[in-house]
């Protein structure tokens, strides 16, 4: 039995009938804007493309009608170059509402930007040059973030390609970019490889010899890709090398019941085999390490051999961890994903989670969401993004003569001259000529610790005179960078892309404890990947950051 829905369409509530597939969808179109379609001239694809997307947006539940709104925007929006950006935003919708139409969405936002960009004349060529990279970057991270890495791939490259010709400085960035969505590629076919052999191995372990080396490569692959320790050690024979099955037979037992030398054993052997898994096998294996290895050290804390091998490859086990971005550096108070899922809502107010486990989250006044440099990114200050952007904004402003703000709910606990670091992933749109975005801290002098800009380079903010420190920084033009401060009490140090802004500040800081607060009053930037650690982080542990996080 077919429902009935509103469709809110330019004051007027039209009522159509609830698809149940997508035929009956398709149905429903016509009967919206059938009739205006057949008689709409060239001239008039624009404001058709704009009414067909507002009724999309307005729809709710009604996801069969709702994908063919959008492909009939963008196919009315392509066709004049009014609509353009009405195609767009469609396919935007279309790849936000269902990640089935993800990669198809993003191709034909790439052709529209194309399309633009072969039609621009003059300035304004280069101008939409510039536009389609950004676009083509924009599709590979989101890309990348779906787990299509072979379509990332595609488009970092061709992204390369139009660098090579514009210039833009992105050079580097784009060149690293490409390497790890190689090795992301390359990741999921040694997953796939995996998965193959235990099929295949599995479905012949009645016929596999009792200390062959089938037998001993399926057992390991159980152990090592896909934490299966039950069903490894079922197939464990006395004629398998001792050493294998005594891992085994560890791998069974809780961390916190195996004896002390057993504990190093199995996470020196653990960390051994992680080199040679996918990155799923090689979280498995690195967090049953990390455990074996805190235990092992927890019995044994003497300052002898085996203790330094224990403490070199617990830090060996943290770098990998945060190479695969599912921890975060040791010390870590705050850390902001500004994802989706870390944004909740309580008592009508709008928080951002902090996924360090210290609950330090923060109350969000204003802002808005758009495509980070992974996931998610929130953007604070005037809206300078899309049309829809701007419709989000005026929903939820910020409080009267504010501006956007994001404001932890309680002090963030780092005071004084303590040594800290501050790790983040920025665009800046607009900024004023000098001013703080990002701190801590008080307005008494030198009271305060905060990032901000001074006369169009980064600048690290204090109150009093000879507290501030200008780098040699420059604020680029609106693209991601990753910005890194560091201070280890006594010499503050900035690093933009991993490489060091300057050769340092030095500085006795007398940071007062108060609420971490972002803001955008005279600033237009998104944020994203926001990490607050309470030590100075070395600069290896900033590249990986830089180039894994």
């Amino acid at each position: 039995m077919r429902g009935r829905t509103g469709v809110i369409l330019a004051g007027m509530v039209l009522y159509v009938s609830v698809g149940a597939a997508a035929a009956d969808a398709r149905q429903d179109y016509d009967k919206l804007f059938g009739r205006e379609e057949a008689k709409a001239r060239l001239q008039d694809m624009p404001a058709l493309a704009g009414k067909i997307l507002e009724a999309a947006r307005s729809l709710h539940g009604q996801h069969d009608l709702r994908v063919v709104l959008c492909d009939k925007a963008y196919e009315h929006g392509i066709k004049h170059p009014g609509g353009y950006e009405t195609a767009i935003e469609a396919m935007r919708l279309l790849g936000q509402m269902d990640a089935s139409h993800g990669a198809s969405s993003r191709q034909r936002i790439l052709q529209v930007c194309l399309l633009r960009q072969s039609q621009a004349k003059g300035p304004d060529k280069a101008r939409l040059a510039e536009a389609s990279l950004e676009m083509l970057l924009e599709a590979a991270r989101a890309a990348r973030d779906a787990g299509q890495y072979a379509e990332s791939l595609g488009h970092f490259r061709r992204a390369g390609e139009v660098e090579a010709s514009l210039r833009t400085g992105q050079a580097r960035e784009i060149a690293l970019r490409t390497r790890l969505a190689q090795a992301l590629q390359q990741d999921a076919m040694v997953r796939q490889t995996a998965e193959n052999e235990r099929r295949l191995l599995s479905a012949r372990t009645g016929d596999l010899p009792p200390g062959g080396a089938a037998r001993a490569k399926l057992v390991r692959l159980l152990l090592c890709e896909f934490d299966a320790a039950k069903e490894a050690s079922a197939l464990v024979t006395g004629e398998l090398d001792p050493a294998l099955r005594a891992v085994a037979a560890r791998m069974l037992q809780p961390v916190e019941q195996l004896p002390e030398q057993e504990c190093l054993e199995l996470g020196r052997w653990c960390l051994e085999e992680s080199v040679r898994t996918s990155n799923a096998g090689k979280l498995v294996l690195l967090r049953r390490a990390k455990s074996c290895l805190e235990r092992y050290r927890s019995l044994h804390p003497a300052p002898d051999v085996p203790g330094v091998q224990a403490d070199l490859g617990l830090r060996e086990v943290e770098e990998g961890l945060v190479r695969l971005g599912t921890t975060y550096p040791r010390g870590t108070v705050l850390a902001m994903s500004f994802d989706e899922a870390a944004v909740m809502e309580k008592d009508g107010k709008t928080y951002v989670k902090d996924l360090s486990g210290n609950e330090n989250h923060a109350l969000l006044e204003g802002g808005e969401w758009v495509g980070g440099q992974r996931g998610q990114a929130l953007l604070l200050g005037d809206p300078v993004t899309s049309p829809a952007a701007r419709r989000r904004k005026a929903k939820r402003p910020p409080p009267a003569g504010e501006g956007d703000s994001l404001t932890t709910v309680r002090n963030i606990g780092i005071q004084g001259s303590h040594p800290r670091s501050v790790v983040f992933w920025c665009k800046v749109y607009a900024h004023g000529k000098m001013g703080a975005f990002l701190g801590w801290g008080s307005n008494r002098t030198a009271g305060q610790f905060g990032l901000g800009t001074y006369e169009q380079h980064w600048f690290l903010w204090s109150y009093g005179y000879g507290h501030d420190w200008k780098t040699a920084s420059p604020v680029d033009s609106p693209r991601w960078h990753h910005q890194a401060v560091i201070y280890d009490g006594k010499i503050a140090r900035w690093f933009t892309d991993g490489v060091e802004a300057g050769k340092g500040f030095v500085h006795a800081y007398q940071t007062a404890d108060t609420p971490l607060r972002l803001r955008g009053q005279i600033w237009v930037y998104a944020v994203d990947e926001l990490i607050l650690v309470n030590r100075a982080l070395g600069e290896k542990e900033i590249k990986l950051l830089y180039e894994w996080r």
